[in-house]
């Protein structure tokens, strides 16, 4: 027995722990070994869990799920592998899976999932999500985490974030009137109808296109200062250009003063950037043709 005790006090921490409960054994017998554990080990805990968006644009959401896990015990807990799911709306929008890791005694872990959703994957999903102002995405998985002497916990994880959905504004079918007439040339004015269908802000900040119209070359209309294009509104766009006098402008004049609806051809591109957290500065080209855009 001196032995045994001398071999005790040369022992320390978890060790000292550990030889002790091992050699209760041999007196108490291991019905008890289970209890004992349970009351010597302590269930470790999820200390937080979170889902954010890291960056957006129109085409992709990019989210981070966070969770942070807290070990207790002077003695190391192991996580298992485990999969993961993104509900969108209450459907099942993405899987995924982690290999686990170890958490290291009396510490702290933190798990990092990075992944992202494809918007138009909404659409296949359902149609009608993308047709909503903001979804509601919710992360959720089991953690399984294994002791010393069988001990194993599971921690469920759910989190949920409701984002606002991204969606292109749309241009509609450009106006177009004319404008002083001189002998130097003629002014023709140009008025985009911008639809802004978000539930936040749009920023354009710059435009650049040409204007064909009934088949003559291309007008160059552009536009480099910011217009802020308010959440679920439409906003003109108007755009002055100015003619010297050339046979084409002649032509143009000859059919607005006629009164014919000219046949209207637009392409170009432009600079948006919402007013979203996480929204990255996104340039488009465009297209507008048969009084649609494309």
């Amino acid at each position: 027995m001196s032995f045994v005790l001398s071999a005790v006090h040369r022992l320390s921490g978890y060790y000292r722990a550990l030889f002790l409960l091992l050699s209760t054994v041999l007196f108490t017998g291991c019905a008890q070994l289970g209890t004992m554990a349970e009351n010597a080990i302590k269930s470790p805990q999820v200390v937080s869990q979170k889902i954010q968006v890291s960056k957006m644009d129109f085409n992709y959401i990019y989210f981070d799920a966070d969770i942070e896990l807290l070990n207790p015990n002077p003695v190391a807990l192991n996580l298992d592998g485990f999969n993961y799911t993104l509900d969108v709306e209450g459907q099942q929008l993405v899987t995924g899976d982690n290999n686990g890791l170890s958490l290291k005694p009396s510490g702290q872990a933190n798990i990092s999932l990075p992944f992202k959703v494809r918007l138009d994957s909404l659409v296949k999903l359902a149609p009608e999500l993308l047709k909503k102002d903001q979804l509601e995405y919710t992360f959720g998985t089991v953690l399984t985490l294994n002791g010393p002497l069988g001990l194993k916990w599971q921690k469920p994880v759910t989190v949920s974030k409701t984002i606002a959905t991204p969606k292109l504004p749309e241009i509609k079918m450009p106006k177009i009137s004319l404008g002083d007439v001189s002998l130097s040339g003629l002014q023709l004015n140009v008025q985009l109808p911008v639809n802004n269908p978000n539930m936040f802000g749009v920023n354009l900040e710059q435009l650049s296109a040409a204007l064909v119209i009934n088949g003559m070359k291309p007008v160059q209309i552009g536009k480099d200062s910011e217009t802020r294009l308010p959440a679920k509104s439409e906003t003109m766009l108007d755009i002055p250009l100015n003619f010297s006098w050339d046979s084409a402008s002649r032509s143009l004049l000859s059919i607005l003063r006629d009164g014919q609806l000219p046949d209207i051809r637009l392409e170009g591109n432009w600079k948006l950037n919402p007013e979203l957290p996480g929204f990255q500065v996104q340039q488009f080209d465009f297209g507008f043709e048969d009084g649609r855009m494309i």
